[in-house]
């Protein structure tokens, strides 16, 4: 008999952004049912990759690339096809991704798991807010350790181009990034928020494009930002490619989630 749902990420050196997920999704998953890709480059990799003190299932892998697409979306769907031999649903996400069903409907993942099952729902598309640090009201470094949402960090974005299947009973044909199916248009549950981190604090962000900048391993044009062009990056809250989302504060009933 299958258990109900599992959680799995694939990470490359996620110091503060892997202890936060799983710190997260602890609060609904048991240590057996959560699964971390340890990616590195190469065997002896000294760089702290948050998986200090984490009880949960990790396995390293050994890619020379960093943001191999390819690769990278070979390891997740055969991990997800893995899973699913074992669990009724599984939920895949990036370090910095976590999936808040809306609190005033859901009591929490495996509510809205639930909610799947009962509905004979096989896979969501979350809806994606960017969480932003706004800099002139909020210029403090983020505390990891204490709560985020509304406490550090007020506002977000909404993505509508980072919307992402991520929850399934049943493999998904992922396109590169899995911001979509291939060939099939899921339905977007709005009440399923996908709070994505990428721009949650200034200094974090610099300091991770910046070493992957100078071990020229990141083959993404975001990662080659640094000096002025990292900060013309970091406030424009629309990144590049998406211009839809309107600044807000994010609401009250979303606060000490996270």
């Amino acid at each position: 008999m299958k258990k109900k749902c599992a959680v799995f990420t694939l990470a490359h050196r996620e110091e503060y952004f892997l202890p936060l997920w799983y710190k997260y999704y602890s609060k609904y998953f048991d240590d057996t049912d959560m699964y971390i890709l340890n990616h590195k480059r190469k065997e002896q990799d000294e760089h702290n990759d948050g998986t200090n003190n984490l009880s949960c299932n990790i396995k390293t892998l050994i890619n020379n690339s960093l943001h191999e697409n390819n690769w990278m979306l070979k390891t997740l769907k055969n991990k997800q096809k893995e899973l699913l031999e074992l669990y009724e649903y599984v939920i895949c996400t990036d370090a910095d991704e976590l999936i808040i069903p809306d609190p005033d409907k859901y009591n929490g993942i495996v509510d809205y798991i639930d909610y799947m099952k009962e509905n004979k729902i096989d896979a969501i598309c979350c809806y994606c807010y960017e969480v932003i640090q706004k800099l002139e009201e909020e210029p403090e470094d983020i505390k990891w350790n204490e709560l985020i949402l509304i406490n550090q960090r007020k506002y977000w974005i909404n993505m509508s181009t980072y919307n992402k299947p991520l929850i399934a009973s049943r493999p998904l044909n992922w396109s590169q990034g899995r911001h979509i199916e291939r060939g099939i248009s899921l339905d977007i549950d709005n009440d399923l928020i996908l709070a994505h981190l990428h721009k949650i604090d200034y200094e974090t962000l610099k300091k991770s494009l910046e070493c992957n900048h100078k071990e020229n391993i990141c083959q993404t044009k975001a990662n080659q930002y640094v000096g002025e062009r990292f900060d013309k990056y970091f406030n424009n809250p629309h990144h590049d490619d998406c211009t839809d989302g309107v600044l807000t504060l994010i609401p009250e009933r979303f606060k000490g989630i996270v």
